[in-house]
């Protein structure tokens, strides 16, 4: 995903909502994915975050509309604020 909640390769992902600073909706389209039982990850891409992290929710979060099928991502920068930076995601 590109700062900007852009989508540059998917497998099971079909929109990525940026509802505010730091903060990104994953619709997870495969329904055969279970996300109570899934292995989410998410890494930074690159150095525009570099000392930040990424934290990943299956749980539905209401940013998200407490959606399901979606997974909520937030991205902190070094000093624990979030932040818009690219990041890997992937679910297992």
């Amino acid at each position: 995903m590109t700062a900007n909640g852009d989508v540059l390769i998917a497998k099971n992902v079909d929109k990525v909502t940026k509802p505010d600073t730091g903060r990104y909706c994953v619709h997870i389209s495969d329904p055969d994915i279970d996300l109570a039982r899934s292995i989410p990850t998410g890494t930074l891409n690159g150095y525009e975050a570099k000392g930040g992290s990424v934290r990943v929710y299956t749980s539905p979060a209401g940013i998200c509309g407490n959606d399901p099928d979606t997974v909520y991502v937030s991205v902190f920068n070094k000093d624990g604020a979030f932040t818009n930076a690219a990041f890997f995601f992937s679910i297992q």
